[in-house]
């Protein structure tokens, strides 16, 4: 995957990459075989060959397309976009690249810019959208609701859904990242939403650990006094088990009650992250600890120590 792959996402290449899904849905089950998918994309969608990689590396991060041993197919989903994208007005194309990340770094650039009203509009100056975040921009416009005239303008009903949450999640990486990586990243994207839909100002509500990874906890939520930083785990299981790291440990006892701890167990990388939060949130998650050294005496989490460090002492063994 290339590293500025939201740029890269141009106008033309977004408009080749349901034409690489047709051509890969024209291919006779059971799907195309690893060293001809190149070719049968490149056949339909034309354009630099160097480029299809890249375009089918998308389709496989966006979830729309699978390999099955040897062979590439479609996903359920990336069948829905193939058949029924165009009568969306490119808008299911759009959500999926959204949903994954691929506009990350220009949607933050992009909130930066502009303004959230306090009716939850976003408000940005043409300008200043078109430089910071060109290709978002243009995908955006796929929703009619959208406009981009002096100003571009995103009504309230899609701010949350299209300019937070999902659309600052980590691109994703390539398959054989570790899998406990893209669980961590879930689990902070699930409680970033749900700080933001209980705040009544979502703008106070930062994901840190975007940023800055060594601060001892993911997400700072400014609102309220004192503001809260909170640590979140994530586990593909139900059991409540997580590790802190010293530099955790630290910081949250330095904290007091300004330190929290979310939980979120179940995590299923098959789902959608959509469709996964409603589950979890029906299913009480996330569990929350508030001041880690009170909830430590109180018997609510116990502490086991899983490792130790050793240094130099007073007296050297000869």
């Amino acid at each position: 995957m290339i590293a500025e792959i939201d740029s890269w996402l141009t106008a033309v290449r977004v408009r080749r990459l349901p034409e690489a899904l047709a051509a890969i849905r024209s291919h006779p089950p059971p799907g195309v075989p690893e060293q001809r998918v190149i070719r049968v994309v490149w056949n339909r969608c034309d354009g630099p060959l160097d480029d299809v990689q890249h375009l089918i590396d998308v389709l496989l991060g966006a979830g729309l397309l699978e390999r099955r041993g040897t062979l590439a197919s479609l996903t359920s989903r990336g069948r829905g976009v193939a058949t029924q994208d165009h009568q969306h007005g490119g808008r299911l194309l759009a959500r999926s690249l959204i949903d994954t990340g691929f506009f990350r770094n220009q949607a933050r650039r992009l909130l930066a810019s502009g303004e959230i009203s306090e009716g939850g509009g976003f408000t940005c100056r043409r300008a200043l959208a078109l430089n910071s975040a060109a290709q978002l921009t243009g995908v955006l416009r796929s929703w009619r609701e959208i406009t981009l005239d002096s100003h571009l303008r995103v009504p309230a009903t899609l701010v949350r859904e299209l300019l937070t949450t999902w659309s600052l999640q980590p691109i994703p990486g390539p398959p054989d990242e570790e899998t406990r990586h893209e669980v961590g990243d879930r689990a902070e994207a699930y409680s970033y939403r749900w700080e933001q839909e209980k705040a009544g100002d979502p703008s106070r509500v930062h994901w840190v650990a975007l940023d800055d990874d060594s601060l001892g906890y993911d997400i700072r939520n400014t609102e309220g006094s004192p503001e809260r930083c909170i640590e979140v785990k994530g586990s593909q299981g139900n059991d409540l088990r997580f590790f802190l790291s010293s530099n955790e440990w630290r910081i949250g006892h330095e904290l007091g009650d300004a330190y929290e701890i979310h939980f979120w167990g179940g995590i299923s990388l098959a789902r959608q992250r959509l469709e996964e939060y409603g589950a979890l949130r029906a299913t009480g998650y996330p569990l929350v600890f508030r001041n880690l050294g009170r909830t430590l005496t109180l018997g609510e989490l116990v502490a086991t120590a899983s490792q130790f460090l050793l240094t130099s002492g007073s007296g050297h063994a000869e």
